[in-house]
């Protein structure tokens, strides 16, 4: 993982990147899998932030788990329509 230097001083991106890890490492057995996408069957998630106050630890893993959810749910509605 990695956070650029624009996101603020070191403190603050170590902190963000060990939230950001905690809460993909608690949402881990909840993230489904994909059938028909490969052998795999896995997603590469790519996170992209700005800089913003800190939240509670917590709302990480809602934010990751809430973005998880709609994505599956929009490749889902793609491999119905066969896209």
């Amino acid at each position: 993982m990695s956070v650029g230097r624009s996101f603020g001083n070191a403190v603050r991106r170590n902190r963000f990147k060990r939230r950001v890890r905690e809460a993909f490492r608690l949402l881990l057995s909840t993230i489904p899998v994909v059938e028909p996408l490969d052998e795999r069957g896995c997603y590469d998630l790519v996170i992209l932030t700005r800089p913003h106050d800190d939240p509670e630890p917590d709302q990480y893993e809602r934010w990751l788990g809430d973005a998880v959810r709609r994505l599956h749910a929009q490749w889902n509605t793609r491999l119905a329509r066969g896209n």
